[in-house]
C-alpha cells in the first residue's frame, strides 16, 4: 500500500498533468527560470524578477535550499526542469542547457 502523506492528498495542479504553453508564461517566469537552472542555487538579491520566483514558488516551479546548514537560496524543482526543457523545446536538461545558450532564447 503506498505511503499516504499530506502531499499525496493535495489537490494536483493543472501544470502537473499536461503540458503547459510556454508561449503565455507570466511576465518574468522565462528570466528566472532560466536564472534558477543555469544559476543556481541564487540569493534572492539575484533574482531577476522577485514576483516572478515568488509565483514559481508557489506554483512548486522553484524552492528555497539549505545546504551545509545554511540557506542557499532559490533553486528550480523537478518541475521547473520539465518547464525549461519544454521552453526550450528539448527532452533532457543538459540538451535544453546547451540549446538555449546557443540560441540565447
Amino acid at each position: 500500500m503506498p505511503d499516504v502523506t499530506a502531499y499525496s492528498k493535495r489537490v494536483r495542479a493543472p501544470w502537473e498533468d499536461e503540458a503547459i504553453d510556454t508561449s503565455r508564461l507570466p511576465s518574468g517566469w522565462t528570466d528566472v527560470l532560466i536564472c534558477l537552472i543555469e544559476r543556481g542555487p541564487v540569493d534572492d538579491g539575484d533574482i531577476p524578477s522577485k514576483s516572478a520566483r515568488n509565483a514559481l514558488l508557489e506554483a512548486g516551479f522553484a524552492a528555497k535550499v539549505i545546504i551545509d546548514q545554511k540557506e542557499a537560496g532559490n533553486v528550480a524543482t523537478y518541475y521547473g526542469r520539465a518547464l525549461y526543457c519544454q521552453l526550450v523545446d528539448e527532452d533532457n536538461l543538459e540538451a535544453a542547457i546547451a540549446k538555449r545558450q546557443a540560441s540565447k532564447l
